[in-house]
């Protein structure tokens, strides 16, 4: 039951990121999705999710886990283009805007599916605060520079 919560969850954020953004933006999505893909397949030793997550696309890999990457970046990053447009430099804004965004998103929800137990680390560092928001920082920058790349492609901008 607490599995389709998250999927309305994931689908308000994706209807969300429309309306803030004035259209759909696929490359947001697509670099969030593709820095999970990597991160989840990459790092799957050093968690475990619990069977409560839903379908699993590999191992125990939830289908919920790589979606919310992509959902999450794609949320953050068309708030922060709404954003962005109020200041003096606003690149240099999206950039902080991205990662402060995103890391204030993931990281209360990384904190309350922890404690709900519906993943576990495999190293006890992992489960530190400090770690998790450098983390998410560190990933945000990644995952948003692609993010932004991909979808200037697609919008003919490159």
């Amino acid at each position: 039951m607490l599995t389709v919560l998250f999927y309305l969850i994931s689908l308000t954020l994706l209807i969300s990121s429309r309306w803030f953004a004035g259209r759909w933006l696929p490359g947001y999505f697509l670099g969030g999705l593709i820095f999970g893909i990597f991160n989840e397949f990459s790092f799957e030793f050093c968690w475990n999710y619990s069977k409560a997550m839903g379908p699993t696309v590999f191992r125990d890999i939830p289908f919920l886990v790589l979606t919310g990457w992509g959902t999450i970046a794609l949320f953050a990053m068309a708030i922060s283009d709404k954003l962005s447009t109020k200041f003096r430099k606003p690149a240099l804004a999206r950039i902080v805007l991205d990662s402060a965004l995103y890391s204030a998103l993931g990281i209360p929800q990384e904190a309350f599916m922890l404690h709900r137990e519906f993943w576990t680390y495999n190293f006890p560092y992992q489960a530190n605060p400090t770690i998790q928001v450098m983390g998410y920082v560190c990933c945000s920058l990644l995952m948003c520079s692609l993010g932004r790349r991909i979808q200037s492609l697609i919008d003919g901008k490159d």
